[in-house]
Formats: structure tokens, C-alpha cells, sequence
């Protein structure tokens, strides 16, 4: 099975994956790192006023990047 590794960028770090995960395909992997970026999300959700960028790029087993996740938070006051 095709091993996919998921470099993130979470607007602070960038953390390179050295293990990786397997999975049977690109779209799987695809899948595996649109469920990570958004557990992420939660955990970093900007409650002043603030911005805050999510990276993932996926690189397949030769290294190539195959797809780049992105999440992008915005917290504004509500005008009316």
C-alpha cells in the first residue's frame, strides 16, 4: 500500500512528516488529511480578533507533493 506524508504548517511551525501513513490511494490520502486539517482546526480556532492559516501538503512515497489542504480562520465582530 502507497504511503503518503503530511508536511503541516500551522502558521507558527512547519512540521515535516518523516513516518507517514499508508493509505490504498491519492484520494484517500486526500481524505485522511481533509479529517486532519480539521481536527487541527478546533484547536486553534483565533477567539481575538485574529487570523489564523492551516497548511497540509501531501507528498507521496517519492517525495513529490501531490496536493496542498488549506483552512483559513477569520475572527471578526458582527456589524449590523
Amino acid at each position: 500500500m502507497p504511503r503518503y506524508f503530511f508536511d503541516i504548517d500551522d502558521g507558527e511551525n512547519m512540521h515535516l512528516d518523516a513516518d507517514g501513513t499508508e493509505f490504498p490511494n491519492e484520494q484517500a490520502a486526500r481524505e485522511g488529511a481533509a479529517l486532519t486539517i480539521a481536527e487541527m482546526g478546533r484547536e486553534v480556532i483565533p477567539h481575538d480578533g485574529g487570523r489564523r492559516d492551516l497548511y497540509i501538503w501531501i507528498r507521496d512515497q517519492s517525495g513529490t507533493a501531490v496536493a496542498k489542504l488549506s483552512l483559513n480562520f477569520k475572527d471578526r465582530p458582527f456589524k449590523r
